[in-house]
């Protein structure tokens, strides 16, 4: 068991099983508001094992290096292909004693975690409409929503606000039917390859789908042949990015209930 001074905080990356036989030490880690950075290094329960870093306070800056810092560490533990649950950024534990109350108070959730997780990594996939204005891409493409459009437009005296209305939810209605899909064929092209999907909420008008896919580990080069052939079912008006491989921050389930002495505590 490593041991640190209890006065000082443990800033907390990934949760593991216990004494995983990696190096870190030499990784950058992050950086308290004194601009001191601790070493990464593993601090075990005997059942658990948890990656931190000494770090004075209680909160950490979203700095560009810090946050840099916390995914280099993940992209290590990602590389060398151990299972571990990743950790939210910004995560400070007060004390050495905290934390092994956290994994001793927590070992049969995080375990579980663990287990269906082991062998697995997130592959991240984008599909945007990749045209100058969505409004028109999709009018040209649907008579009913042209037809409206040039009511609309084409009314004495200029359009309503109640026009107007109308046919901006007309549009949103038939954008959320294309989306849907094709996130319908896009998920049917993957699913011999992907174990659990998880789609966030498109952040602009011409975003698709963003979605999070769970693969095990070795099925990363036949995840990126079925995003080619997926996207062969589209025309040059859509546009597909994947990413990864990536720790599962999207499918770890378990949920870290907040030692007495903590303040935020949370897996991602």
């Amino acid at each position: 068991m490593v041991s640190i001074a209890t006065t000082t905080s443990a800033y907390l990356y990934a949760i593991a099983a216990p004494s995983p036989a990696v190096s870190i030490a030499a990784l950058p880690g992050v950086v308290d508001a004194a601009g001191r950075s601790g070493a990464p290094q593993w601090i075990s329960n005997g059942s658990l094992a948890a990656v931190t870093s000494a770090f004075e306070g209680r909160k950490v800056r979203p700095e560009r290096r810090n946050l840099a810092a916390h995914q280099g560490v993940l992209r290590a533990l990602v590389d060398v292909g151990i299972p571990f649950l990743p950790v939210a950024f910004g995560v400070v534990v007060p004390s050495h004693e905290d934390l092994l109350e956290l994994l001793s108070a927590n070992e049969e959730a995080i375990g579980k975690d663990l287990e269906r997780l082991t062998g697995k990594v997130e592959m991240g996939l984008k599909v945007r409409w990749d045209v100058p204005n969505i409004f028109e891409f999709l009018v040209f493409r649907n008579p009913q929503l042209a037809r409206l459009r040039d009511q609309v437009i084409g009314k004495p005296g200029g359009p309503s606000h109640g026009d107007k209305i109308a046919l901006g939810q007309a549009f949103e209605e038939l954008l959320n039917e294309e989306r849907e899909q094709h996130a319908a064929t896009v998920k049917a092209a993957l699913s011999a390859w992907v174990l659990e999907f998880k789609n966030d909420p498109p952040r602009d008008e011409k975003m698709i789908l963003n979605l999070s896919c769970l693969i095990g580990r070795k099925q990363e080069r036949a995840f990126e042949q079925a995003v080619l052939r997926a996207a062969s079912c589209f025309d040059d008006n859509y546009a597909f990015d994947y990413s990864g491989p990536w720790p599962p921050y999207h499918f770890v389930t378990v949920t870290l209930p907040v030692p007495a002495r903590s303040e935020l505590v949370g897996a991602q």
